[in-house]
């Protein structure tokens, strides 16, 4: 299917951490440029530069207490505008590495949960303990 699921959403002046590691690691997150929504897989940072690196997590936590997790069944592509300050969540299957689960169509859903907080801190164990067991 050629269907596409993208939201955008813009991100204000709060400090962002999570999501990729990346040839140069900021911390907080150091958003520069536009990259067009690119499939959040992992790759090797050295033979490719633009690349995700080998860790990901489709979570990120901000100075705001604000933290997002999209679902792990989404297939994800992350883009970014670093003039317009929007981030670009996106799911679809044609021309990526996802495919779709086994008897499954081919239609993609963009799933994900928005939470804010009193604090980092809490909304962070929140997130931990509702999103990421052991």
């Amino acid at each position: 299917s050629d269907r596409v699921v993208e939201h955008a959403m813009s991100y204000n002046a709060s400090h962002w951490y999570g999501g990729a590691e990346s040839s140069t690691q900021h911390w907080p997150i150091s958003i520069s440029g536009q990259q067009a929504p690119k499939p959040f897989v992992t790759g090797d940072v050295y033979s490719n530069r633009d690349a995700f690196g080998g860790i990901l997590e489709r979570y990120w936590l901000s100075s705001s207490a604000t933290a997002i997790k999209i679902n792990d069944s989404v297939p994800f592509h992350l883009g970014w505008n670093d003039t317009e300050k929007t981030l670009y969540f996106q799911a679809r299957y044609r021309d990526t590495p996802y495919k779709p689960a086994s008897g499954r169509p081919p239609f993609p859903e963009l799933s994900y949960r928005v939470c804010v907080g009193s604090d980092v801190t809490s909304i962070h164990k929140y997130m931990v303990r509702r999103y990421f067991n052991k």
